[in-house]
């Protein structure tokens, strides 16, 4: 699902025959993003892509393809971890932009605070481009006896001013590591640190979540990809704001960090309604999406320095809402046989490595458009103890 390229912005733009175009921007030389999530972990699957834990599953596809984050000043970390996407739904007519900081947690998760109500109650959710509904837990999951949403915050109906109920409308979204359903309900939601409100936004009040979500930080999920992948086709809630007209474009950036591990780190930064021009960079290059449901591209192609080399076309998918790397399991293992790391974790689906061999492992280059987008061993490697670095090859 992730797909990570070299320091690059992504964002889309509708051409005049009405396609969208994702929009890369290379900025630096420490690798990051054809899409979404910045670290590369490889898992295995024998498929084009990879589910992710908090992305839902697909519709069945006709073709072989997949389903379907404020920085701190001065931090010192590399500019590297840098991706935009955008939302070109029509010309932007609005008035500001908005930001919010995200929290890191193990790399394997971005968290931001979000509001819903009057007055506000927060919630701290995933931000997840590979997914277009908001959920969050609803008071009553409590008191259905299984204490599963007893460590969240719940939405309290009664408590909001704005709220309306929705005439008993129920969504139910699989993901792939567990589920979420309840009912939906509409209010005013506010996204980032300078509270871009959204009224009358329609979002799901779960009252059952999967174990997985059970001993998970998050509360919930917001979904940033489109309409036409939206449980109960609810209009995702950056998607309602630019046809509202609040913001000053309809693109969103996307700036995380990369912290090995750690938790509640601040993780970086969403943009919405602009390009994070400080973190990010100015210089754009286009690449049409193939779908405009996931924010999905067509890769053309993989290399390891001179040790392997592919050119077969892959459809891609950028999602923040996963740590992985999808790919089918031929291709990955030519990957890894390239890379030489031979240790496999059959039960688990994953690679390991030696510590000491992370610094001289070779980049993994994709190619997408015209460009190969390079991305270095420490980004394509996760920590997971101080022996062993996992990549998660899927």
């Amino acid at each position: 699902m992730t797909q990570k390229v070299n320091s690059t912005i992504l964002r889309s733009k509708q051409t005049t025959n009405g396609f969208y175009r994702l929009m890369s921007t290379s900025v630096g030389s420490h690798g990051v993003c054809a899409g979404g999530e910045l670290r590369i972990k490889w898992l295995e699957r024998p498929f084009l892509g990879v589910r992710s834990h908090v992305s839902p599953q697909p519709p069945p596809a006709p073709l072989a393809s997949a389903r379907p984050q404020q920085r701190r000043p001065d931090s010192g970390r590399p500019r590297s971890q840098k991706v935009a996407f955008g939302a070109a739904f029509r010309e932007g007519i609005s008035v500001k932009s908005g930001q919010q900081t995200v929290e890191d947690f193990k790399d394997f998760e971005y968290l931001g605070n979000i509001t819903i109500g009057t007055p506000p109650q927060t919630f701290q959710v995933v931000l997840d481009t590979g997914s277009s509904n908001l959920w969050i837990p609803d008071a009553t999951c409590n008191k259905l006896g299984s204490g599963q949403c007893s460590a969240k915050s719940v939405f309290a109906r009664e408590k909001s001013s704005s709220y309306a109920p929705s005439n008993d409308r129920k969504f139910s979204i699989a993901y792939g590591t567990g589920a979420a359903s309840g009912i939906l309900g509409s209010d005013t939601v506010c996204l980032g640190d300078s509270k871009l409100c959204v009224k009358n936004q329609t979002f799901g009040q779960a009252t059952d979540i999967g174990t997985f979500f059970e001993g998970n930080p998050l509360d919930g999920i917001l979904g940033l990809g489109f309409k036409s992948i939206a449980v109960e086709d609810v209009t995702p809630p950056f998607i309602k704001a630019v046809e509202d007209g609040l913001v000053e474009k309809p693109i969103f950036t996307v700036y995380l960090e990369h912290h090995q591990g750690e938790i509640d780190e601040k993780g970086g930064i969403f943009t919405y309604g602009g390009l994070d021009e400080e973190n990010c960079g100015p210089v754009i290059a286009y690449e049409k999406l193939s779908s405009a449901g996931y924010w999905q591209i067509t890769m053309k192609g993989v290399r390891v320095g001179k040790e392997y080399r592919s050119l077969k076309r892959y459809e891609v998918i950028s999602d923040t809402g996963t740590s992985m790397i999808g790919g089918p399991t031929q291709e990955v293992s030519a990957i890894m046989k390239a890379l030489n790391i031979t240790n496999f974790d059959a039960l688990q689906g994953l690679y390991t490595v030696d510590c000491s061999r992370v610094s001289s492992l070779p980049p993994v280059d994709f190619k997408i458009g015209k460009k190969y987008y390079s991305v270095e061993a420490k980004n394509y490697i996760v920590v997971c103890s101080k022996l062993l670095f996992k990549a998660f090859v899927v």
